[in-house]
């Protein structure tokens, strides 16, 4: 999963909820995970699903934390 506008990369993530590293805003998701990626537009992987990134895709979406698996 990367997050290239914020500057992190996560390499081989835990399952579990991942804050925006600098809070909401524009992120490249690259799912090479054999996990969804759900991308919330709260922190904390609360308020709506801004979408679902399944594993092998790529999206750019605005979010503020993402939930592997």
């Amino acid at each position: 999963m990367n997050d290239h506008e914020r500057g992190a990369t996560y390499e081989n993530p835990k399952a579990g909820c991942y804050d925006a590293p600098d809070g909401p805003g524009g992120l490249e998701i690259g799912n090479f995970t054999n996990k969804e990626v759900t991308v919330f537009d709260e922190p904390k992987c609360a308020g709506e699903t801004v979408t679902v990134v399944e594993p092998g895709n790529d999206a750019d979406v605005f979010g503020a934390s993402v939930r592997i698996g």
